[in-house]
């Protein structure tokens, strides 16, 4: 959600802030990273001041990534679902764990295809 938030404010489709965020640098943005209220407040104080949006939306994918730092990440990493295919925010994964992200084909629709698997009873709950 507080990307698709950073989106709107800056004015692009969601599809169009990974794009931007790899033109920028997160380094120039100072963004909360744990309240998205604070993190939104951040992204319009830092446009306010003349930021560059591509460097708020570096700024909040990396954001989004810093959360990862609070669980044991070990490779390979697989990023599924949405937010994987804004293109800034995997990127931020990879420069802030250290670690290779992988975003396979489709990515969009393997949680759909999981929970699918697992009401036809193709697939048992563990």
């Amino acid at each position: 959600r507080f990307l698709e938030m950073t989106a709107k404010r800056l004015g692009v489709g969601i599809n169009e802030l990974g794009p931007l965020a790899l033109k920028g640098n997160y380094r120039n943005v100072i963004m909360n990273s744990y309240c998205i209220v604070f993190g939104i407040q951040s992204l319009v104080n830092s446009l306010a001041q003349g930021a560059r949006p591509e460097d708020v939306a570096a700024a909040a994918c990396h954001s989004v990534a810093e959360q990862l730092q609070e669980i044991d990440v070990k490779e390979p990493v697989l990023m599924v679902g949405g937010t994987s295919l804004i293109e800034g925010l995997p990127k931020a994964v990879e420069e802030l764990l250290r670690v290779k992200v992988i975003v396979p084909k489709n990515a969009q629709y393997i949680g759909a295809v999981g929970s699918a698997l697992l009401a036809s009873g193709f697939i048992e709950k563990k």
